[in-house]
């Protein structure tokens, strides 16, 4: 029976530099998911590509999995974001089709700063040491939006706004 690989970061990034260290093997990491995808992808390429050894980045991640975990939790802390800004503005006064507008909007705004936006998701769904974070994404997006719908006096059960993720946040991946 496989275990599950460890993907925490090696040590958590104090000093400035590690912290810009970090940042950069999971920005260079997210170039080289789009350029040889997630198969291809390996600690000594990303070491490589940049410009430090592997043991120095298994100084920072023990594998390419927890680079990957790494990535996926910045990308949900983006959406959290989005989702707070949401839970400030005053929907209702917004008509359903113009606060959707606005939403998808934004929402573009945290896929296009995300490199290899698909292949991440998609990694996220069928790796099961990343699986965590798609279950993390849907439920975060579901909380979020029904609150939402709520407070516009839309009261559909929880499992019918359950589409929500799929339509408002990875409906802009398949258009781009």
């Amino acid at each position: 029976m496989k275990t599950k690989q460890n993907l925490s970061p090696r040590n958590a990034p104090v000093q400035g530099r590690s912290k810009l260290r970090s940042k950069q093997i999971i920005d260079v990491t997210g170039e080289l998911l789009e350029r040889v995808g997630l198969d291809d992808l390996n600690t000594i390429l990303i070491a490589k590509e940049v410009g430090i050894s592997i043991g120095s980045l298994y100084h920072y991640f023990p594998n390419k999995q927890a680079i990957l975990y790494a990535m996926g939790l910045r990308w949900l802390n983006e959406i959290d974001a989005i989702l707070q800004e949401f839970q400030g503005w005053p929907v209702e006064e917004y008509e359903l089709e113009e606060l959707v507008d606005k939403m998808v909007q934004l929402n573009l705004k945290a896929y296009r700063k995300q490199k290899a936006m698909l292949t991440l998701v998609q990694a996220m769904f069928s790796v099961p040491e990343l699986r965590e974070l798609d279950t993390q994404h849907d439920e975060l997006v579901i909380s979020k939006m029904a609150e939402i719908f709520k407070r516009m006096g839309i009261n559909a059960h929880v499992k019918s706004v359950s589409v929500l993720p799929g339509f408002i946040w990875k409906a802009p991946m398949r258009s781009s």
